[in-house]
C-alpha cells in the first residue's frame, strides 16, 4: 500500500455522505477519489483541508461549513476542532445525532463483516444524561516539559486541554493537567464511581536502549540485553492499575528489570 503523505494546504469543496468508523464521514473528489473528512456531518457541504493523501484515498478536516446539517451544534469543548484534541469525534453533533451515527457505524460493520442486517440502538451509559462527564478512565500523555495533556488527532503533539468535559468529575478533580510530571510518559486517572475506588497511575518515560560495542557483543548475542523498557504493570490497556488512597505498587514485566507505578489520591497532581 502506498504510504500516506502530507497534503500541504490544499482545500476542496466537498459534499459529505455517510458516516464511517473513527469519526470520519465519506466524500468524493470530482475525479472519484474517496476523501475521509472529520468535523463534518452527513449531508453537509464543507470546505475541507487535506491532511493526508494517497492515489486512492485522502483524509481531510472540515475548516468551513457551507451548508450545515440540522444536527450540528457548538462543541462544548474548545479543543474539539480541526487541529485540536483527537479525543472526541462527534461533539459538533447533537446528542441524539451522536448516538444515531454510532449506531450506523455498528450496523455497517455487522453488514460488511458478518452479512447481518440488524437495527442497532446506542443507549446512554449510567450517569450520561448530557453526553458529558461519563468517562471513568483517561490517559494523559506527558510533554517534555512535564505538562500532561491529550494528543492532537493522528499526531504526537500534546495539547494542554485543562479540564476534559467528557471525563468523570472525579477524573478532573485529580488535577493531573494542573501540575507537572517530570520523567513520566503518561499519567492515567482511573475511577469507579459506585464503590468510590480511584487511582492515578504514572507510567515512567522509556529509557533509550544502550547498545554494546560490536566487538563485545560478537558471539554473545543471546546474552545482550537492552536497558529497561519501563512498561509499567499499571499501564492502561488491559493490565491492572494500582488502586487505593495512597499506596505504591511495583511490578516486574517479562524479561525486564523492575518498573514502578505510583498511585495516590487526593491531591494527585505533582508539583
Amino acid at each position: 500500500m502506498e504510504p500516506a503523505r502530507p497534503a500541504g494546504a490544499q482545500e476542496l469543496e466537498l459534499a459529505v455522505g455517510e458516516v464511517a468508523q473513527g469519526g470520519w464521514c465519506v466524500a468524493r473528489e470530482p475525479g472519484g477519489r474517496v476523501v475521509l473528512v472529520r468535523h463534518t456531518l452527513p449531508g453537509e457541504r464543507v470546505l475541507a483541508r487535506l491532511t493526508e493523501s494517497t492515489a486512492r484515498l485522502a483524509r481531510a478536516e472540515a475548516t468551513a461549513v457551507l451548508e450545515a446539517s440540522p444536527d450540528r451544534v457548538e462543541p462544548p469543548c474548545p479543543h474539539a476542532h480541526p487541529g485540536g484534541c483527537g479525543g472526541c469525534d462527534w461533539q459538533h453533533a447533537s446528542l441524539a445525532a451522536q448516538r444515531r451515527l454510532k449506531a450506523a457505524v455498528i450496523a455497517q460493520q455487522l453488514r460488511r463483516i458478518a452479512g447481518l442486517e440488524r437495527e442497532v440502538t446506542v443507549e446512554p451509559l449510567p450517569g450520561d444524561e448530557d453526553g458529558l462527564g461519563w468517562r471513568t478512565r483517561v490517559r494523559f500523555a506527558v510533554r517534555a516539559d512535564g505538562l500532561a495533556g491529550l494528543r492532537q488527532h493522528r499526531s504526537h503533539e500534546i495539547i494542554d486541554v485543562g479540564t476534559c468535559p467528557i471525563a468523570h468529575p472525579l477524573v478532573n478533580e485529580a488535577g493531573i493537567t494542573q501540575g507537572r510530571w517530570p520523567g513520566a510518559e503518561s499519567v492515567a486517572a482511573v475511577i469507579s464511581p459506585d464503590p468510590g475506588e480511584r487511582a492515578v497511575v504514572v507510567t515512567p518515560a522509556r529509557t533509550p536502549h544502550r547498545r554494546r560495542p560490536a566487538g563485545r557483543a560478537a558471539g554473545r548475542a543471546g546474552r545482550v540485553r537492552s536497558e529497561p523498557g519501563l512498561r509499567s504493570a499499571g499501564r492502561p490497556g488491559g493490565q491492572n492499575a494500582a488502586g487505593g488512597q495512597g499506596g505504591r505498587a511495583a511490578a516486574r514485566t517479562s524479561g525486564r528489570p523492575r518498573s514502578r507505578t505510583r498511585s495516590w489520591w487526593p491531591g494527585a497532581a505533582a508539583g
